[in-house]
């Protein structure tokens, strides 16, 4: 087994490796630098067959997200004046998305929208109304993307939205009880609409 990296010619540390099946080992950067070439460059008995990149790819990925976000906290957005703005009207390119309402203009997924750096505390901040949210994903995404009760509550949800979540939703993703219905200002009428049964 070499201690070498024959990728980049470098020594091998004890950390951040990817392991191919047929044992050699690479640095996990040279690896991903070349997301598109999985087969160790070493031998030919893993042809296609992707390096084991254990927990380290992971704690990467995290911190490459975390990093976005500090970076975005840090850098503040610059507000475009009237000569960007025509600019931008005229230019046939879209500009790099700067905030979250700008990824949701650009019809963006909330998973590349997560990806960028963005929570639901970046919706919050920059205070997006939920009927925008509810009327552009899916109740799944939107709860994956980790809008919780509170995030909603904050953005304007109204009983109607309710509709757009499952009955297995409200109850274990949301914890919607009769408290929070009530805070709502629910009516009988909205109550009814939502079709809910005895059981329910």
């Amino acid at each position: 087994m070499s201690s070498v990296c024959n990728l980049c010619s470098k020594e091998l540390a004890t950390k951040n490796l990817a392991t191919f099946p047929c044992g050699h080992s690479f640095h996990l950067s040279c690896v991903l630098a070349v997301p598109y070439d999985v087969k160790c460059s070493t031998c030919n008995q893993c042809n296609q067959v992707a390096a084991d990149v254990g927990t380290d790819r992971r704690i990467a990925m995290n911190a490459d997200l975390i990093m976005k976000v500090e970076q975005r906290r840090l850098k503040p957005i610059q507000k475009s004046g009237m000569f960007s703005g025509i600019v931008s009207l005229i230019t046939p390119l879209t500009p790099s998305p700067q905030t979250f309402v700008d990824h949701m203009k650009q019809n963006k997924k909330l998973s590349v929208i997560s990806a960028a750096g963005f929570g639901p505390e970046d919706a919050v901040q920059e205070r997006v109304r939920f009927s925008d949210i509810v009327t552009r994903y899916e109740a799944k995404d939107i709860l994956e993307f980790g809008f919780n009760w509170t995030h909603m509550v904050t953005l304007g949800i109204l009983p109607p939205h309710l509709k757009h979540f499952t009955w297995t939703q409200q109850i274990h993703k949301l914890k919607l009880n009769v408290e929070k219905m009530l805070k709502m200002r629910l009516t009988i009428t909205e109550l009814a609409d939502m079709n809910y049964t005895t059981h329910q």
